[in-house]
């Protein structure tokens, strides 16, 4: 809220009398008027100071945490995966950790699988516990924007586990006082290797897209973001996902939406729903979870 403040200096009226050409010589000349020890009244700013600390409002807050600054999260998730008429349902728990260094950021996470074996049709599919160790590194080359690499390995602990690296470029703009945008573009690679009965086979997936996540306040605690992405891939080599996932070039579609709420300075609440959609398959993801923040 813009505050405007019209302040109106009154001066003094000094009054100017006019001397007669040759004044008596018993009466002085008059004194001059004394200066005006009149202070202005300081005019405030129309922004109010933003509050000290880590901001709690989602759109104030900064691309990168800042140097010092440790953020750990816990979410639990609900993954329904839709293969034709047949749906898998997965559920996980996802720890993650980031660290403000200097003007640079770290972050690691993981994913762990609680139900580990699912069905389409005859087939059954075997999951690993360990679906997921991510790490990652930021940092910021001017203000607001952040170039980083993103390496994912997937189910770690299997004989052929899958890796992923990409180089990502994000850009945050405060629009308004309610509002905000991040812009992020990436570029990288995933390796697969599937076992089958007649060997081992290899695939290589080029990725190529770009994320939108839009951010407003709805309440001075609670703020709200939805999410876009749209990738780019070309898969190369055999691969057994084919019939699942459709041919090896397309558009991946990746949508979201989630609420913050500060449930206090250094205490956040979160929730949401993911819409993936690659090839014939759609993927619902929910998550709820909480995070924990401390700023030096």
């Amino acid at each position: 809220m813009k505050l405007r403040v019209r302040l109106v200096l009154t001066p003094w009226l000094v009054g100017v009398g006019v001397a007669a050409a040759q004044p008596p010589p018993d009466q002085p000349p008059p004194e001059p008027a004394p200066p005006s020890t009149t202070v202005p009244t300081p005019i405030p700013d129309a922004v109010p100071a933003p509050d000290e600390g880590y901001p709690r409002a989602l759109v104030a807050r900064p691309l990168l945490l800042p140097s010092g600054a440790l953020e750990a999260s816990v979410a639990g998730g609900a993954q329904v995966s839709d293969f034709g008429d047949e749906s898998v349902e997965l559920y996980s728990v996802e720890p993650r950790v980031k660290v403000g260094v200097g003007g640079a950021e770290l972050e690691l996470a993981s994913t762990l699988v609680m139900n580990t074996e699912q069905t389409i049709g005859d087939i059954t599919i075997t999951t690993e516990r360990w679906a997921r160790a991510f790490a990652a590194g930021r940092i910021g080359i001017a203000p607001e924007t952040s170039l980083g690499v993103e390496l994912t390995m997937f189910a770690p602990t299997a004989d052929n586990p899958a890796y992923q690296g990409r180089a990502v470029i994000a850009h945050k703009a405060h629009l308004a006082a309610q509002s905000a945008v991040e812009l992020s573009g990436f570029a990288g690679a995933l390796r697969t290797t599937f076992t089958a009965a007649d060997g081992d086979t290899t695939t290589t997936t080029v990725q190529l897209g770009g994320q939108l996540r839009a951010q407003a306040q709805i309440a001075p605690l609670v703020g709200i973001e939805g999410r876009a992405q749209l990738a780019y891939f070309n898969r190369t080599g055999d691969s057994m996902l084919d019939p699942i996932f459709g041919a090896g070039e397309g558009l991946a579609q990746d949508y979201g939406i989630r609420l913050v709420g500060s449930i206090a300075p250094e205490l956040d609440a979160f929730g949401g729903v993911d819409f993936l959609g690659v090839g014939s398959t759609d993927v619902k993801l929910f998550t709820v979870g909480v995070a924990y923040r401390r700023v030096p």
